[in-house]
């Protein structure tokens, strides 16, 4: 039975292993709700995990894919917005997309202030190597000038 060498290993070696097979099947054509991922795992006798971990696991899963279809109807909605020349519209749409990519970050693990500081990094890296956007308009200055007037 291929969920054999699901059962043997560590926490995470055994989910690598589940994902890894999960991924197998569907390609193989075989389809899986969430519901029947969870059922397969406590059918199988999973004492590694409890079955409120196998829901928080899945939750999480079920969101991360639910915050990646916004991000994708958000680029969608802003290409849209900016063929109408609706400025609200843009502008809410680059913040939709903005929440997306937090909320999607704190679901993958990344803090909301290591993002911040990530951000950061960047725009005093594309202003110290002269992008090009930076040249011409400034604009890596303003937005670095922004965030600091903002985060202290």
């Amino acid at each position: 039975m291929r969920w054999a060498a699901f059962f043997v290993g560590s926490r995470a070696v055994q989910i690598l292993h589940f994902l890894v097979l999960i991924v197998q099947l569907m390609r193989e054509g075989q389809l899986f709700s969430l519901g029947e991922l969870l059922g397969i795992l406590l059918q199988g006798g999973v004492s590694m995990t409890s079955h409120s971990e196998l829901v928080d696991i899945a939750r999480n899963a079920k969101t991360i894919e639910w915050l990646k279809a916004e991000l994708v109807g958000g680029v969608s909605a802003l290409f849209k917005a900016m063929l109408k020349n609706h400025e609200e519209a843009i502008t809410d749409s680059l913040a939709n997309i903005i929440v997306a990519c937090f909320l999607l970050g704190k679901r993958m693990g990344i803090p909301f202030s290591r993002l911040d500081v990530k951000v950061d990094n960047k725009v005093r890296a594309n202003i110290s190597k002269g992008h090009e956007i930076e040249q011409w308009y400034g604009d890596f200055t303003a937005l670095s000038n922004y965030l600091h007037g903002k985060l202290m």
